[in-house]
């Protein structure tokens, strides 16, 4: 993830997370012959996972929260090999958030938390 290059889910921009951890898993699929030897199949390579843990106001948690209940929408990252944005159709699964402690005076807004989920791709 690169300063020129921030995360975008559809039109959103998204600031800088506290963490980001991003997994590229191999789909296959096995079998086994008539003559017992297991037939492995990569179906695909580079199935996106993430891990993010984001520190924010109501604003963003909520924004958040819309992208959750959406079920699916398109995620623009950076992407290492084509040295550009490539875009990603993904959910959100294990949304959880956080209250910081006496965040509640700040004037500004209606607390301070951290949001933690993790991103899936299709």
């Amino acid at each position: 993830m690169l300063r020129d290059y921030p995360i975008k889910f559809e039109d959103t921009t998204l600031f800088r997370p506290e963490k980001w951890n991003e997994k590229y898993e191999k789909v296959v699929s096995s079998k086994q012959s008539e003559a017992g030897t297991d037939i492995v199949t990569v179906t695909r390579t580079g199935k996106l996972s993430i891990s993010a843990d984001f520190n924010c106001t109501d604003v963003w948690l909520a924004k958040f929260m819309q992208f959750d209940a959406m079920g699916s929408f398109t995620m623009s990252k950076y992407d290492v090999i084509s040295g550009g944005y490539k875009q990603y159709t993904v959910r959100i699964e294990n949304l959880s958030v956080t209250v910081e402690i006496h965040s509640d005076y700040i004037k500004t807004s209606n607390g301070l938390y951290v949001v933690s989920f993790d991103i899936k791709e299709f």
